[in-house]
């Protein structure tokens, strides 16, 4: 449906539902039993959005996996971003519940047959990693679950979600992303009593966690070697060192875009230097043309264009073969985690401290402006910055400096 959408719906009509399903748990709570101490054997993770985010949660959704059995965890995504769910293996694929988010109407459906699936389930508890979204707490209680975990703004920020989970856990804004996915996770297990603060220790298993590393199909890894064989990788004595830049001519959130032209300068600085390094531009289709123009701008023979010609897989495929990944904070970066690759990634609407890929192999770009970070839990990345000055003031001679330093260590260690 699209962000702007999203919001829209989420304010529009989670705002509403909220309202009327809290003044109806309140009217049936006066008849029916409390389940919230109910014994907890089957879970429920809402993640629809964000593939990247979704990473960040591996190590809660694995625990969990742990403590109850794969057959006794299930995830609930957007129908697009079910690859990674199934790329990590973190619950059978059976387990893996989708709702398309191609428009309204398929969303309500699936919505529909999603709710059901769960009641058919008996589904004992359901974890909302969406933080602040309406439409997922709306969801946990349409389920019946009797346990209902996910984040309440009590006093602190958040939005409005009515009274619809059993366990309303404080927002901890100085926790990375999935450390507080993993406190989401043990107040499953916490007796109501003891939240919304939860006295305990952030999971070690969260710092212990180490991403599967992506081995790509025959198949798919075929494909993308024979889109990196050009001329250029064939006259080398050794294979290339190979950069993949993620400018993102067309975010869905301009503010998070560093521009374009930095890109440009960054690689045309490396490719002057290091005449062993073949730089892959990586995007979606609706981005090719831009990325076709950002490619002849420098050389052709040794930068490609492979914005629209790859599909999940083969992205992943792609970044397994490759030594390094220059963007922003978005999917691809989070991704690379999953490989050998060096992350070179910039922050400035969000932060570094709740969002970093799951990687020892990270290199940070973040100015730490006063305005910075603009999008937080209670906000859908809405920002009113129409000057992104966060990443702006990322100079090109800053990251390349990073870059070659880590391309002269890829060199060195090949010999």
């Amino acid at each position: 449906m699209g962000m702007i959408l999203v919001r829209v719906v989420d304010r529009w009509v989670g705002i509403p539902l909220c309202a009327a399903l809290t003044i109806l748990r309140k009217i049936a709570g006066l008849t029916v039993p409390d389940r919230s101490r109910h014994p907890v054997t089957r879970v429920m993770f809402l993640k629809p959005a964000e593939q990247g985010a979704t990473l960040l949660a591996a190590p809660a959704i694995a625990n969990t996996a742990e403590r109850l059995g794969r057959e006794n965890v299930f995830v609930c995504v957007f129908a697009k971003n079910r690859d990674i769910v199934d790329i990590l293996d973190l619950v059978p694929r059976e387990n893996v519940l989708t709702i398309r988010d191609t428009g309204f109407f398929p969303f309500v459906l699936d919505t529909v047959w999603m709710v059901a699936a769960c009641r058919r389930l008996r589904i004992d508890a359901t974890v909302d990693l969406e933080f602040f979204a309406r439409i997922t707490a709306i969801l946990a209680f349409l389920t019946g679950a009797p346990v209902r975990v996910g984040l309440h703004r009590h006093a602190s920020e958040g939005t409005f979600r009515g009274d619809l989970l059993t366990h309303r856990v404080l927002h901890n804004p100085y926790l990375s992303a999935a450390e507080g996915y993993a406190i989401l996770a043990e107040a499953v297990f916490t007796d109501p009593d003891q939240l919304p603060m939860l006295k305990a220790a952030v999971p070690a298993y969260v710092r212990e966690y180490r991403v599967p590393r992506y081995v790509p199909d025959p198949a798919e890894e075929a494909r993308v070697r024979g889109l990196l064989d050009t001329p250029f990788a064939r006259s080398l004595p050794a294979p290339p060192v190979r950069v993949v830049l993620n400018p993102k001519f067309h975010d869905e959130l301009p503010v998070r875009q560093w521009p374009p032209e930095n890109y440009r300068e960054v690689a045309a600085r490396t490719l002057a230097e290091f005449p062993g390094v073949q730089i892959l531009v990586a995007g979606l289709p609706g981005e090719a043309a831009a990325a076709e123009a950002f490619c002849a701008a420098l050389d052709p023979e040794r930068v490609v264009n492979l914005a629209g010609k790859l599909t999940f897989h083969e992205l992943l495929a792609l970044l397994s073969l490759c030594d390094v990944i220059v963007g922003s904070d978005s999917g691809p970066a989070h991704f690379a985690a999953m490989t050998d690759m060096d992350i070179l990634v910039f922050f400035g609407p969000e932060t570094p401290l709740l969002y970093a890929p799951l990687s020892p192999r990270n290199v940070i770009f973040y100015e730490r402006l006063a305005c910075s970070p603009c999008f937080n839990v209670s906000n859908f990345r809405f920002s009113f910055c129409a000057d992104n000055q966060c990443l702006k003031r990322i100079t090109p001679e800053a990251v390349h400096a990073e870059l070659r330093r880590v391309i002269a260590a890829r060199i060195e260690a090949r010999t």
